[in-house]
């Protein structure tokens, strides 16, 4: 990729994720905290779904595309169908236990969680190889989903101040792009499921480490989600939302480097320098974006007089957030065939946090009580990933 289209993948990337953040703060503003958190719950299972929902076979697939793209008896599509199959039959399992798990009240909330899950999973399904082949070409798509989503989505919300009016109307309008640009458009066969255990057989090295990275996104929003009151957990989701500014920033760096590193790895060309210089130049981007986003903290009081005490936690979210944005080590350890690594990793981080969870268990139950949380959360996220590279290699080397 020349410079001039990383500058365009930059841009497109960026845009999106601005349009991105900028709803989430509009709809924070136009709900009262109660409902935010509430709406906030729909794409905590959303994101749980899209990486976990097919146990393990998301990611498997994407390997197994990325290590046959010039390989012309290989069909892109079946494994696409396959994947999608894959959401079919286990996802409405695990939203029922998400459903429950995060303490929602309405059970039609458990329909809805599926609508709209399904429909983040087939956009995410539909662009699947375009990640790996064009960059540009994809961070295009991405920005199209958010700004034709954006508007619609808004006037919805401040008109009738219903956060469920703004979840249908996101999750139609994702299909209606979808449809309409005939993204979806391949014939749909049926797979049967114990063709689909096969395949899960195929990537088993893959469910231990999705399985383990969506816990460690999910658990301390679980405990969130039963510890904390109504208001104060729309206010810990507001805060939240500066985490989702790294997400985004993160899935830049992998539409990015995901067509290097699969280059680099059909080649056999990593090296610990290459990939720490990487790691090193992304923590430092990360490092400058938070200080601007922290020195804006007093615009961002003003503006949402209903989450007084989000002063309270912004520091340790923007914390977090750093540490999600310069994560890409993960990425490293799935494209050169590693992930057992990121199961360490992952391991490590979640038995520490369980670990201070028990200890301070009784004491969790307010915004100011989770500061030490989430800090703990940070450093654990950034620097877990980096220990287990250097053992991984520290092992290759012997």
């Amino acid at each position: 990729m020349n410079f001039k289209s990383k500058a365009f993948v930059t841009f497109f990337i960026f845009s999106s994720s601005l349009i991105a953040f900028s709803k989430q703060l509009l709809i924070a503003k136009f709900l009262i905290p109660a409902d935010y958190g509430i709406y906030s719950k729909f794409y905590i299972v959303s994101t749980f779904t899209l990486s976990f929902g097919a146990l393990g076979l998301y990611y498997g697939t994407i390997y197994r595309i990325s290590k046959n793209l010039n390989d012309k008896l290989f069909s892109i599509v079946k494994s696409k169908i396959n994947l999608l199959w894959g959401y079919i039959y286990f996802t409405p399992v695990l939203i029922l236990i998400l459903f429950f798990t995060l303490s929602f009240d309405k059970f039609f909330e458990y329909f809805l969680l599926i609508f709209f899950s399904f429909s983040q999973v087939l956009f995410a399904i539909s662009y699947l190889e375009l990640n790996l082949i064009s960059a540009l070409s994809f961070s295009k798509k991405i920005f199209y989903k958010n700004a034709f989503t954006q508007i619609p989505v808004l006037i919805l919300t401040y008109f009738y101040n219903d956060l469920y009016y703004a979840i249908i109307c996101e999750s139609i309008l994702i299909l209606i792009q979808l449809f309409y640009l005939k993204q979806f458009n391949y014939k749909f066969n049926y797979v049967k499921l114990h063709k689909i255990i096969d395949l899960y057989v195929e990537t088993k090295t893959y469910l231990g480490s999705v399985f383990t990275a969506s816990l460690l996104f999910f658990t301390v929003r679980i405990i969130a989600s039963n510890k904390l009151i109504a208001d104060d957990l729309g206010i810990y989701f507001l805060g939240f939302t500066l985490v989702i500014i790294g997400n985004q920033f993160q899935y830049l760096f992998s539409v990015i480097l995901n067509p290097i590193f699969s280059k680099k790895s059909r080649n056999k060309e990593f090296s610990v320098k290459y990939i720490i210089s990487t790691w090193l130049l992304v923590f430092t981007v990360s490092t400058f974006v938070y200080s601007i986003l922290y020195s804006f903290k007093d615009l961002v009081f003003e503006f949402f007089p209903n989450y007084k005490k989000i002063e309270i936690i912004y520091l340790p979210f923007c914390c977090l957030g750093l540490a999600k944005m310069s994560e890409i080590i993960s990425i490293y350890f799935v494209l050169d065939g590693k992930v057992r690594y990121n199961l360490f990793s992952n391991l490590l981080s979640i038995v520490l946090i369980v670990v201070f969870c028990i200890i301070f268990w009784n004491n969790l139950n307010s915004i100011k009580s989770f500061s030490n949380l989430i800090y703990l959360e940070s450093v654990l996220i950034l620097l877990s990933p980096i220990i287990f590279f250097f053992i991984s290699n520290f092992r290759l080397n012997e």
